[in-house]
């Protein structure tokens, strides 16, 4: 607060005299020219593509997790993912153990195990098809 408060003041005092507003004027003059054959310059420098590329930036999963809020929807997706995989293989393990053992099983059971979704009733079902006799006693 204090340091505006001089700076307001020192302007005050310089713009009051007309040589140092004129000579204040030219100075700003020169360093915005000067700003701008900078800029010039450095464009010059620079492939057009190159400045008009866009920016991208490469985190790793611990940068992003190392992030409170992504960190923890992160790992909820991931979590989420495995188990969905563990799933969708659980699954397809069940048909292909069905099939095996009882031949072609049909669209309706394939599409009753793929309506699965708890872990622990596929692996369950898993088991009992390996010794029930005859696809009806696994009671889907």
């Amino acid at each position: 607060m204090e340091l505006k408060v001089k700076t307001d003041l020192l302007l005050k005092h310089l713009f009051k005299n007309p040589i140092i507003t004129d000579k204040l004027f030219t100075l700003f003059l020169e360093i915005s020219k000067i700003r701008n054959n900078i800029e010039e310059e450095i464009r010059s420098y620079i492939k057009q593509e190159d400045f008009e590329m866009p920016i991208t930036i490469e985190w790793t999963r611990e940068e992003i997790e190392s992030y409170p809020g992504i960190g923890k929807a992160f790992k909820e997706r991931k979590e989420k993912f495995i188990k969905e995989g563990l799933q969708q293989g659980l699954q397809e393990a069940l048909i292909e153990l069905l099939e095996l053992r009882f031949g072609n099983i049909g669209g309706d059971i394939k599409n009753k195990i793929k309506s699965i979704e708890n872990i622990e009733t596929l692996k369950s079902l898993h088991k009992k098809a390996v010794i029930i006799n005859s696809i009806e006693e696994l009671e889907l």
